[in-house]
């Protein structure tokens, strides 16, 4: 955020106080509990997904991880979980 970058972030519930004490609304918070994230964010940004997706999630969750990743867009893979 400090280059000018909006931010989304996926976290348990538990974590959102956080994530909102961060500066983050509930428009840009979802679940990394189930993939709704994907249709939520695709929604706020209208359809275009997100520029940058930095992900450390597996399965399904990295198929909808990427297919919010924006045309010219960056997926950065931190787990170790889900190689492709």
């Amino acid at each position: 955020r400090h280059l000018g970058a909006e931010v989304f972030a996926t976290a348990s519930e538990g974590k959102w106080d956080v994530l909102r004490g961060l500066g983050l609304d509930g428009d840009h918070i979802a679940s990394s509990r189930d993939v709704g994230f994907e249709e939520k964010f695709r929604a706020v940004t209208g359809g275009r997904g997100v520029d940058v997706v930095l992900n450390a999630l597996a399965g399904e969750f990295v198929d909808a991880s990427l297919r919010i990743t924006a045309p010219g867009g960056r997926f950065l893979e931190m787990g170790k979980t889900d190689i492709r």
